[in-house]
């Protein structure tokens, strides 16, 4: 390869290419959606210099793997700048590079998705990395999240579950015995060493109120997205807060067409594993499209390949974010 910058890297590979090399490194379980929806973004980007950007070179070298057997490609420095600015750095290979074209992508696009693979989680572990520069601890943020999602219910005439409902869920019950039953080994150990330690009626309050929060948050997604929909009653949230577990997942298409929306949703579904962590029988789908380029019949062909994995109760919402122009966003849900 002759060097040439990051944008023309990922124009000269199919994604199907790279996905190989997304397998040996980084496996496939879950992430090749990911990895394929940010391949698709930074192709549409238009590169963009940034004076303020760490470098206008990245160097492909060849490092030692951490357990010291092999070697694996790195990019530096790739990760840390915007994507536009990443798309026009001049890719700089070592000697001993040898690699093909979709390794070298495989290889970038690990680098540029450090962060995130799309904007809005970017801007959700930049607002982490914010409320941790106040000294916030993780259950102050979700804590925080969660009480966004009650205010977004409470706003619509709903009601969030008491800590009472949430303590009759098997799952929920089986999470604070389990961590109560760890902390009770640690304070042993701890009084032992003459170290105080909190109650174990103060921890037993603490993790129930944390859990509490963490499953009220993990909604969050799809509750915001059914509260857009006229067809949404605030009773249909219920029984999805109170489910004893659940799996969510949301993608937004870039086909940046609206008559491409169906196909590469159902690419995405049947060959890059959309959905691959699929087990409960329940399910909520919600498709959101703007009023310009509204849901279409024929996309409800997208609703049933996503339902079809599943055997029990099945919803659909749709609503209009014209933020979304002519692409659709999926919010989905499953649950029991």
């Amino acid at each position: 390869m002759n060097d040439m910058t990051y944008k023309e890297l990922l124009d000269s590979v199919s994604f199907e290419e790279i996905v190989p090399y997304i397998e040996k490194y980084h496996g496939s379980k879950g992430c090749l959606a990911l990895y394929k929806i940010h391949y698709d973004m930074l192709r549409h980007l238009t590169p963009k210099h940034h004076d303020d950007a760490n470098d206008d070179v990245c160097h492909i070298t060849m490092e030692k793997n951490d357990n010291g057997r092999g070697f694996h490609l790195d990019a530096y420095p790739m990760e840390g700048d915007l994507w536009e600015h990443s798309l026009t750095k001049e890719l700089i290979l070592a000697p001993d590079v040898k690699a093909t074209n979709a390794e070298l992508a495989a290889c970038c696009l690990w680098h540029t998705s450090f962060y995130g693979f799309t904007e809005e989680q970017v801007d959700d572990r930049c607002e982490c990395l914010e409320f941790y520069s106040k000294d916030y601890v993780d259950s102050d943020i979700t804590h925080i999240r969660a009480k966004r999602v009650i205010r977004a219910l409470e706003s619509a005439g709903g009601k969030i579950p008491s800590v009472k409902e949430y303590m009759k869920i098997p799952s929920f019950r089986n999470k604070i015995r389990s961590k109560c039953k760890e902390f009770k080994s640690r304070r042993k150990a701890f009084t032992k060493a003459g170290t105080c330690s909190r109650s174990m009626r103060s921890y037993a309050h603490h993790i129930i109120r944390k859990e509490y929060y963490k499953r009220i948050w993990r909604t969050g997604d799809v509750i915001r997205a059914m509260l857009k929909s006229s067809m949404t009653h605030v009773e249909d949230i219920r029984s999805l807060l109170l489910c004893n577990h659940m799996q969510s997942y949301e993608y937004k298409t870039l086909a940046f067409d609206s008559r491409k929306r169906v196909e590469w949703m159902k690419e995405l579904i049947d060959k890059y594993e959309a959905f691959n962590m699929t087990q409960y029988k329940n399910c909520i789908v919600c498709i959101g499209t703007s009023s310009a380029y509204p849901f279409r019949i024929e996309e409800a062909s997208i609703i049933e390949c996503i339902v079809s994995r599943c055997s029990g109760i099945n919803t659909f919402y749709v609503y209009t974010d014209d933020n979304l122009e002519q692409d659709m966003r999926v919010t989905t849900v499953f649950y029991e």
